[in-house]
């Protein structure tokens, strides 16, 4: 068998191991009494679990010693705009990306099946963006016809998005329109208050597309200080139904995750937080697998997508205002290989890109004065698969690599009391880049930022800020580097000789309000992106400089949160356009969309501990281009829908631990197209699944 299917294979055996080591402890503990309880009033208990359920960066501690330990905080901690907590996703129970953020009117999931889900905020793609998981940034593209980023909402503690503006130098080299932070659970968010150990077993019913979902998860105290979480799941599910009750094929897929993290206190002051985490994923369909009845779409093909990320967070926090320091080293493996379902001989295709990392920092406290000052490493090794060209597996001599090292600095300082606070801060990134044909590529660059906050009243907060994004010039996505898709007549793209790097500028004026009972925010932007690089067919190559991106619009949200009640009512529209046109089939830049409508109310009944919501999202009608890639032209229209969801959770208090849910997507059975789909302006994009029930169970030990 070929390495590269044995290593990849390696990742499923790994999530079932983590599966089966949860539900082993979890059975010792149940049967044993293992999972005891310390002595704690019930005040205290009431106290700590309310915090708990915030989602906050203070997760319920156990025992006197473990009582002082900080949460370990992933590198790094701009302002976000939007954000979804443990306690969202406790609620929600989402299975994909798509339900993780459906709530948010600027932040949106588009892909049609979920092996092909990207994430747009205010319309850009995520490639235009700095995404990491506990600190471990998850560079690198694969193929466009597929998602950058495979994530377990079950495994997460919390989801962040930045904009890009405030505490900008703190995104990362290369954030040209913000960052997305995604935060893995730990033993410390799962234990009760005083306990030592605990285990959770859930299973999920889905009603469309037949299918189940079983994880585990067993958690502890390993010392005073110290917990360990080993969590895993294991996901089948056939091809779903449309609204108009038709079968979408290949649509179904297996999914197999696991998380292993121990974190707690080393020492007085010194802070630690280790992890592992991992995801795969079995699939069938064609070459792009977002394209659903594709007339060139060739042959079906077995696919298996991996992802593995370790990662190491330090912190050393003493007594001194001048040092704060916290550093993360991390290395993530991300790959996708394929094969023909009915191939004659052995053909398997794929790429695949290695990320090794470290980012050390720390931040300095003066009198009136905070400043976050660090400096970090990035190293991208990308490759292709190849085993119809007789190749060993991994292609010799079509690997490529990008180093990016940058010194970044990014300060706050109140100049009117509590009234007005300026911000500043800059990056300085320097790109090393060689490609497969042994071109090497330079850049380096400056990328400041500065903000101003004022408070003119309790409650209220107008803020503007500008930020200059640079990009130098990388690795394209890896599917692109060499012959990897399955013919030897396939042409790797070549760059060409004088690519420029890309800039970005990003502009917001923001108004934000909190009150006793109500809350808004409101915001207006403009983004540009000069000398956007992406694949063409001049005569100067196959990638290039290909012209300048502009993206201006508006995001609102009103809500209210009153006794059990919580409402929020937000709208989101943007117009990105490469060149003056809307930007539909570029890739990785941005897709055009219908202004988008949010509004959900929540209720939790604390007598009965029962909670219940309902979601709504609508899409404008818009007008797009035609991809042209096929000959087409002209413009086409993208229908608008509305789509409904509800839930309601329920933790019986005659059942300690136990905890029911039922969630209905799609609750009237709409039959649409997410206008989010990269592959709509090419015709061949998958229907969006019909209503969906899915039944939860949860026991925890």
């Amino acid at each position: 068998m070929n390495q590269s299917i044995k290593k990849i294979n390696s990742r499923s055996i790994k999530a079932l191991i983590l599966i089966m080591a949860a539900m082993i402890i979890a059975s010792l503990m149940a049967g044993s009494g293992a999972a005891q309880n310390l002595n704690t009033d019930a005040a205290d208990k009431t106290e700590t679990t309310e915090n708990k359920n915030t989602g906050d960066d203070a997760p319920a501690r156990t025992g006197e010693a473990a009582k002082d330990i900080p949460p370990m905080v992933v590198v790094g901690e701009p302002e976000t705009t939007n954000s979804v907590s443990l306690d969202d996703i406790e609620k929600m129970q989402p299975s994909n990306l798509y339900e993780l953020f459906g709530r948010s009117p600027s932040v949106n999931i588009g892909g049609g099946t979920v092996q092909s889900q990207k994430i747009y905020i205010r319309n850009m793609e995520d490639t235009t963006m700095n995404v990491t998981v506990d600190g471990a940034q998850q560079s690198g593209n694969l193929f466009h016809h597929q998602g950058r980023i495979s994530i377990d909402p079950e495994l997460l503690k919390r989801a962040e998005v930045s904009s890009g503006m405030s505490g900008a130098a703190l995104n990362g080299p290369g954030a040209l329109s913000g960052a997305v932070r995604f935060e893995t659970k730990s033993a410390f968010d799962l234990l009760e208050p005083g306990q030592q150990w605990g285990a959770r077993a859930k299973v999920n019913y889905y009603t469309n597309a037949e299918g189940l979902r079983f994880s585990g998860s067993a958690f502890g105290m390993i010392s005073d200080t110290f917990g360990i979480l080993a969590a895993g799941s294991h996901t089948d599910r056939d091809d779903y139904e449309n609204g108009d009750g038709e079968t979408i094929d290949n649509s179904g897929y297996d999914r197999v995750s696991g998380l292993v993290k121990i974190s707690g206190q080393l020492g007085d002051h010194h802070y630690l937080d280790l992890g592992y985490e991992g995801i795969q994923d079995e699939t069938v369909g064609f070459l792009r697998l977002n394209f659903g009845d594709f007339s060139r779409a060739g042959t079906l093909k077995n696919y298996e997508i991996g992802r593995d990320t370790a990662s190491l967070n330090y912190s050393y926090q003493p007594d001194s205002d001048r040092i704060d320091f916290k550093s993360t080293l991390y290395y993530t493996e991300h790959e996708v290989v394929y094969e023909e379902v009915e191939a004659a001989t052995e053909s398997l295709i794929g790429s695949g890109v290695n990320a090794f990392g470290i980012d050390l920092r720390n931040t300095s406290r003066f009198s009136r004065f905070s400043v976050t000052y660090g400096t970090d490493l990035r190293i991208d090794e990308g490759y292709i698969v190849n085993r119809h060209l007789g190749g060993p597996g991994v292609q010799t001599g079509q690997d490529e690599e990008t180093r990016v090292l940058g010194l970044y600095a990014q300060g706050e300082l109140p100049v009117y009391r509590d009234r007005v606070t300026l911000s500043a801060g800059a990056r300085f990134d320097h790109y090393d880049y060689e490609d497969h044909l042994g071109q090497s590529f330079d850049s380096t660059g400056l990328s400041p930022n500065i903000g101003i906050k004022v408070r003119p009243l309790d409650g209220l907060t107008l803020s503007a800020g500008y930020a200059r994004a640079f990009r130098g010039v990388g690795m394209p996505e890896v599917m692109l580097i060499g012959p990897a898709r399955g013919v030897g007549t396939d042409v790797a793209v070549i760059n060409a000789q004088d690519i420029d790097p890309e800039e970005a500028e990003n502009f917001e004026l923001r108004a934000d309000y909190q009150g006793r009972y109500i809350y808004a925010n409101a915001a207006v932007f403009r983004q540009t992106i000069d000398d956007y690089i992406a694949p063409t067919t001049t005569a100067s190559g196959f990638r290039d400089n290909i012209g300048d991106f502009e993206n201006t619009g508006y995001e609102i949200m009103v809500g209210s949160r009153i006794n059990g009640f919580h409402l929020a009512v937000g709208v989101a529209d943007s117009n990105p356009e490469l060149n003056g046109e809307p930007t539909d089939s570029v890739l990785g830049l941005a897709t055009t969309t219908g202004r988008r409508w949010t509004a959900y109310v929540d209720y939790h009944h604390a007598p009965l501990d029962i909670t219940t919501g309902w979601d709504i999202q609508h899409l404008e009608e818009t007008e797009s281009l035609q991809d042209r890639s096929f000959g087409a032209d002209g413009t086409f229209t993208k229908a608008s829908y509305t789509v409904h969801n509800i839930f309601v959770r329920w933790e019986p208090g005659f059942a300690d631990g136990l905890s029911l849910a039922l969630n209905v997507n799609n609750l009237f059975d709409e039959n649409y197209i997410d206008q989010y789909v990269n592959s709509y302006s090419f015709g061949y994009a998958f229907d969006s699944p019909g209503r969906e029930l899915t039944f939860t169970l949860a026991y925890k030990f």
